[in-house]
């Protein structure tokens, strides 16, 4: 059975990195200076030893700091703060922004951005691929000094291929929540394979050996999360049935369980004791559409999703994957930062997956 875990924990070296990073930008830790001992930043910042040495790694994998055995370690002697630039303009590119996991993103970016006296512009896609056409001949007509880009309809062809080949040539990019497989630029974003892995494997771990999916299709998370659903099934001598998934595009999402969706799903819950939803807000709808017909969670079905937004709290307590939101914003922030300071700076990273557990799921064992 997977743990409840405190979430905040477990994403603590993140915060710790970040701060002791702004100190080597500010100047306040030196080049070649020595920091603090593991036991001792542990101490000062009420943190296990395992957290801090979590956080120096980060630091020492982005270049700032250097290990010397049985000596410390140290801010690298080539790092100086007057590298760090300030007063610049970040030009941000999402698909939403008003509504769901969006703000907490967003809030993440400009919270960072603004402690380092950056500036924002602000589009927004709507996830429409003619809108982002829009926005990005926009951007190479002003470019900014740095761009965070949310992909539109990353699950289907790039149509705005050509814009985005001559965009990452000339401004340095970071893609947030998810990327394109196309494009060469980086994302900062939640391990969709290994969380929703681990979603699946919660539910196996009570019992459940049946486990329908319903995902979605134009966003690759949705291609990313149905892997790992997949993944684990198969990890335990499994078979993904097609007969127990459905798919949906960003479009049809008010109507995913009405009309031939509602036949669909009613067929599958006949025959599934579980169901893996792609995010909290499908999840609630799915809830809605069970009460509608006289069904309940977890004791007619067993539900697990993804993001761990409020949603997952609103009506039945929701077991969900940790989606960082505002720390997925933050670091997106501060590695694009590093990569305009550095261009040989690899600002790609993966927050590794936690599962919170509540009550949506039964047990069957």
């Amino acid at each position: 059975m997977c743990e409840v875990m405190d979430v905040s924990a477990g994403f603590k070296y993140i915060q710790l990195a970040g701060q002791l990073r702004e100190e080597i930008y500010s100047g306040a830790l030196k080049p070649g200076m020595r920091l603090y001992s593991e036991p001792k930043l542990a101490q000062m910042y009420s943190l296990s030893r395992q957290t801090v040495r979590q956080a120096i790694t980060m630091l020492q994998e982005e270049g700032l700091v250097t290990r010397s055995r049985g000596s410390g370690t140290y801010v690298t002697d080539h790092f100086r703060p007057s590298q760090a630039p300030s007063n610049k303009n970040i030009g941000i590119i999402m698909t939403y922004v008003d509504d769901y996991i969006f703000p907490s993103i967003l809030n993440g970016i400009n919270s960072y951005l603004s402690t380092q006296n950056y500036t924002i512009n602000l589009h927004i896609t709507a996830n429409k691929r003619i809108d982002e056409e829009r926005i990005l001949r926009s951007v190479l007509e002003s470019p900014p000094d740095g761009l965070i880009i949310e992909p539109t309809k990353s699950g289907l062809v790039n149509t705005n291929q050509r814009l985005y080949d001559k965009l990452i040539r000339q401004i340095p990019s970071v893609m947030v929540n998810c990327y394109y497989p196309t494009v060469s630029c980086p994302a900062v974003m939640p391990d969709n394979i290994e969380g929703m892995k681990l979603a699946v494997e919660n539910l196996i771990a009570h019992g459940h050996t049946r486990i329908a999916g319903v995902f979605k299709q134009d966003d690759l998370q949705g291609h990313l999360r149905f892997a790992g659903y997949a993944n684990a099934l198969q990890a335990h001598e499994l078979s993904v049935n097609d007969d127990w998934l459905m798919w949906y595009a960003t479009e049809e999402f008010d109507s995913v369980f009405s009309g031939p969706g509602e036949q669909t799903i009613l067929r599958i819950l006949r025959e599934c004791t579980a169901v893996v939803c792609y995010n909290d807000q499908l999840a609630l709808l799915f809830i809605r559409f069970l009460r509608a017909h006289g069904l309940s969670v977890p004791k007619d079905v067993s539900i697990v999703s993804f993001d761990d937004s409020m949603l997952s709290t609103v009506d039945v307590p929701l077991t969900s994957v940790v989606h960082p939101k505002q720390l997925v914003g933050q670091k997106a922030a501060q590695n694009l930062l590093q990569l305009i300071r550095d261009p040989t700076f690899k600002p790609g990273y993966q927050f590794p997956p936690i599962l919170v557990e509540r009550e949506s799921v039964r047990d069957l064992t």
